[in-house]
Formats: structure tokens, sequence, C-alpha cells
């Protein structure tokens, strides 16, 4: 290995292979590379008494002025008793802890661990887009008071606000449990007030005739060969040409959550004893995956007399092992059925209706028929009582005769 004082030119100049040492400080070499040209110290542990090299830095990044001053700085610790490979691993240690401190490390890690697939995909997803200012800082900087600004300065409706903020609130909490956060700031960030009385989207009973002559009018234009709704093959023998139908009669008079209804099975129904099972957790049956309920709670439906005439012709002329409405492109379970849905509103000219109002359209009437709150958030599968209570709202009609008493 040749020996002279390592300069710019003398780099520039070197070949593939070569190594050179600096005649001026001792240990102090570089070597090049088909990839790059490497600056190193070699010296002899003052810790465990073996010969160590350290990589100073590569050519570009350092100039040959500053890697040699560095190559001093370590022959100086050398000569007070420190591994200077020993403080580069220390600090490399250190960095790695703080990055395990961040909300980014944790939201990867910790937090994909303690939290069920759905929700954990759902959460990152608004986390990293809406407190992207916090995903590269300590956990434990997370301002309070910053979040709180954030929060007031928001345009967007209180309850969204709100819905972010709990995802945070989520996340951070776990991360306290982990151990890597020593206390959460976010019950110093009090949720926004919201309309806890905002008016429920639901179905008078003149609007459901509305629906159900619809999906009639629906029906007799795809057995008369119309097909402008869908892309599939449309049943022009069967009491329902498709899916749409019973689907709708079972969210109207079951008052199930869109996900809950494509999760039904053939096994969930109960015809002699008139009942419908909602099975909480998510289940995996001949390859086909069925996500469970929003609570992870099982839940028992009795079966309305329309539900019960809708299913069992709907099954006698659509037999399944699996699904009751298994997609008839796929097999498996439906995503969505927006395309279908969409088209059937349109038809009535309804505005603001989707899906979950059908849902909605249930607990209004069993709130309406005066159920108790109880009930209600059996049948309905509500974690706490306050969600069920959005359903006690009298109707329009029954605070008219109120007014008319005066």
């Amino acid at each position: 290995m040749p020996t002279k004082k390592i300069t710019e030119s003398l780099v520039r100049k070197m070949a593939i292979g070569d190594e050179i040492r600096d005649t001026e400080i001792i240990g102090f070499f570089v070597r090049k590379l088909a990839s790059k040209t490497t600056f190193y110290y070699s010296y002899l542990s003052p810790v465990s008494a073996k010969r160590r090299n350290t990589a100073v830095g590569s050519y570009g990044n350092l100039t040959v002025d500053l890697a040699r001053q560095t190559a001093k700085n370590f022959a100086a610790d050398v000569t007070k008793g420190i591994d200077p490979l020993s403080i580069k691993q220390e600090l490399r240690e250190n960095s790695h802890r703080e990055k395990e401190k961040t909300l980014d490390h944790f939201l990867d890690h910790g937090f994909k661990t303690l939290t069920p697939s759905e929700q954990y995909h759902k959460a990152i997803k608004i986390i990293r887009r809406e407190f992207k200012n916090y995903l590269y800082i300590d956990m434990a900087d997370i301002d309070s008071n910053e979040l709180n600004k954030w929060k007031l300065a928001d345009k967007r409706k209180p309850s969204t606000v709100n819905r972010y903020l709990n995802e945070l609130r989520g996340a951070l909490t776990k991360a306290v449990s982990e151990g890597l956060l020593a206390k959460s700031p976010m019950p110093n960030v009090p949720p926004l007030k919201e309309d806890k009385k905002k008016r429920v989207r639901f179905l008078t009973q003149n609007e459901e005739a509305i629906l159900m002559a619809a999906l009639d009018d629906r029906e007799t234009f795809h057995r008369h060969g119309g097909n402008n709704y869908c892309n599939y093959y449309m049943d022009q023998e069967g009491a329902f040409t498709d899916h749409l139908k019973p689907m709708i009669i079972v969210a109207i008079y079951a008052g199930l959550r869109p996900g809950e209804l494509f999760n039904l099975k053939v096994r969930d129904l109960d015809f002699d004893n008139q009942a419908i099972f909602i099975v909480g957790e998510k289940e995996t049956v001949d390859n086909i995956e069925t996500k469970g309920t929003k609570t992870m709670q099982t839940r028992v439906i009795p079966m309305h007399d329309k539900i019960r005439d809708a299913l069992r012709t709907w099954l006698k002329d659509n037999p399944s092992d699996h699904l009751v409405f298994p997609s008839p492109v796929t097999g498996a379970r439906f995503d969505n059925i927006k395309k279908g849905w969409r088209a059937l509103v349109t038809r009535t000219g309804f505005t603001a209706v989707t899906l979950y109002t059908l849902r909605h359209t249930f607990g209004t009437r069993l709130a309406q028929k005066r159920v108790d709150l109880e009930t209600i958030r059996d049948l309905m599968g509500h974690e706490s009582i306050e969600t069920t209570q959005q359903y006690l709202q009298t109707n329009d009609e029954t605070k008219g005769k109120a007014i008319n008493l005066l």
C-alpha cells in the first residue's frame, strides 16, 4: 500500500482498487472502489485493544481537508482513551431510539400490532394526512396548544374535526400503553361542540312507497331487456331480477349497516325462529372473507315478515352455501352497490338519501313507536346509548299537534 500525503489531486487520479495511506496522520487512508472513494481512519482501540477501521466519509461528500481534520479528531479521541467507532455506534443507537419515539415510526410498528387491520388502515390514512406536521418529531413534543389552534382554525364540520382528533387520540393512547410516551397531550384537546340534535334523514312511509315503486319499475325495465344500471346479467325469470330489492327490504326492516348487509350469510338466517344473527367478528369460509361489525359484537334481530318472505323467495331462486348476497361478478363479498343504488335514487328524485338512510329509517320508526332506547340500541348494535338518542327527535306531525294545543 503506497504512503503519500493525501491531496485532492492525488485522490482524483486514483484508479479503481487503489489504496493510499497518509504520511502525516498515522492511520488515515483512502480507498477507491468502483462505486465510490472512501476515507478511513485505522487505530488501536483504547477500549478493546483491537485494531479497528472507521469510515471518515466518502469523497465528494467530504473534501480531503475536511476528511483530514476529522481523522485528526479521531486520533485525539484515541489519545484520550475514547473509541471513535463506539461513539458512532452510540450516536446511531441514539438516533434509532429517537426515531422510535416518532409518530411515524409508531404508526408503522407498535400501532400496527395493536390495531385491527381495517381500523388500522383507516386510522393511519387520516393521521398521516391531517397531522403530517407531527409525524417526524418525538411524540412527547406534540403540543396540545398547537392542536387546539388547528382544531379552532379548521373550517370543516365539528363532527369531522372531532373524528380526526379521535384517531390521533387513539394512536397516542396506545403509545402511552407501549411505554413510548409518558403522557398523551389529548386530554388537553377537548372535542368541538357538535349539533347533537341534527336532523336524521329517514324515509317516511310515503317515501318508502315511492322507493318500492321505483324498484318495481326498475325490475319491469330489466325484464324487458333493459340493463343500463349494471354490467352483469339480470335474471328475467326469478321473482327478483337482482339483489337490490331484497337488500333494501332487509336494510329497512332490520336496520343493518351496509357492511353487515354484504356480510350476511345463509347460516345467519333462522327462518324457524324468525331471527337474523349479525356476526361480530370477521370470518373466512371457502376462501370468502366477510368483515365483522363496526363494534365487533354479535347481535340478534327478530326477522320481520317482509324480510322472511323476501329472503325465502330470493334464496329459492338464488341458492347459496355462504353469502346471502354474493357479487354476481366475483361470487365474493360486495364492496359496494353504488351503481345500482344511485340509479335507483335518481329515479325517485330523493335528495340526501344513502344506504345508511335505510338504517336510520329503522331506528327512527322504532323511536316513533315508543320502543325503549335500550332495545333500539341493542337492535342497532350501538356501543353507546348517546348514539341511539339521535332517533328520539319527535317528528313534524307530533310537533304540529303540540303547537296546536296552545
